[in-house]
């Protein structure tokens, strides 16, 4: 039998969204107030926050596993389009045996948004060469 780890997870005091990097860097509280003691964000705004968190986390695990930037910036707009279009299928065509609002199926636009995500970044980190590349010419 194998010993289960707790995990202390850290949460906002006024949202409940999962504090990380990414939520404090935008979080009202943590930048007015200067901490996470209620950051007052309606349930709307913590539904989008738990999202954006879940979409950055998807983001670190598919560095992760297929090696960040290296990796992403060998893909085209087509490859982009193509691996999108495969994660959207999969959402369709599980759709009637999951249901709408199925917890695999907001894995998988999960999924798509990170994807997404990571096809602009790899976008601008090209636009950001083209820049420097620029300069160097002046």
């Amino acid at each position: 039998m194998t010993d289960k780890v707790k995990v202390e997870v850290n949460r906002c005091l006024g949202c409940s969204v999962l504090l990380n990097g990414f939520h404090m860097s935008w979080c009202p509280q943590v930048i007015l107030e200067g901490g996470p003691e209620g950051c007052g964000l309606t349930a709307a705004s913590r539904v989008q926050q738990m999202v954006l968190t879940d979409v950055v986390e998807r983001r670190i695990y598919q560095d992760e596993k297929w090696g960040g930037e290296a990796h992403d910036d060998k893909h085209s707009i087509r490859d982009w389009v193509t691996y999108l279009v495969a994660y959207l299928g999969r959402i369709v065509s599980r759709e009637n045996k999951w249901g709408a609002d199925s917890p695999l199926a907001r894995k998988l636009f999960i999924d798509v948004a990170a994807l997404a995500v990571a096809a602009v970044e790899a976008i601008d980190r090209r636009n950001l060469d083209w820049e420097d590349k620029d300069e160097e010419s002046n």
